[in-house]
């Protein structure tokens, strides 16, 4: 199903790159990708009329610069994914302002170029959340 990360945060410039890798870990430490998203700061604004909460809808017309060191809420939509995780296993949730080309080679062959300037992220996690589907089990 869809999911969203809702991630607030400050940064000392006016725009950057927001990759979010949502990962299963297994109990033997094994990580496997369950899905991406992605999101440029500067074009955070939703479009509020299609978006869900599951689904945020970014217009993506006109940049708007990021206000320096205050807290800003960006809703960054996750590719949907049919993938179950096992009883055991955990989530990990990786957040970062460049791709990882290492990482990303058995992904979608995607790559985002970085900008290049040295950015200050400060994540609030008390405040940002995300948002997974969920299977409830059977009733016996």
């Amino acid at each position: 199903g869809y999911m969203a990360l809702y991630l607030r945060a400050a940064i000392d410039k006016e725009e950057t790159n927001w990759m979010v890798d949502l990962l299963d870990v297994a109990p033997d430490g094994r990580r496997t990708l369950i899905t991406q998203g992605s999101l440029a700061a500067e074009h955070r604004e939703l479009d509020e009329t299609a978006s869900r909460p599951y689904l945020p809808i970014h217009p993506r017309k006109d940049p708007v610069p990021v206000p320096l060191n205050e807290i800003v809420e960006y809703a960054i939509a996750l590719m949907p994914t049919s993938r179950v995780v096992k009883a055991g296993h955990a989530i990990e949730l990786v957040i970062r302002n460049q791709d990882d080309l290492l990482s990303r080679l058995g992904s979608w062959g995607v790559y985002h170029l970085p900008h290049m300037e040295t950015v200050t992220h400060r994540i609030y996690f008390g405040s940002s959340y995300i948002l997974l589907p969920y299977i409830p089990a059977e009733a016996e």
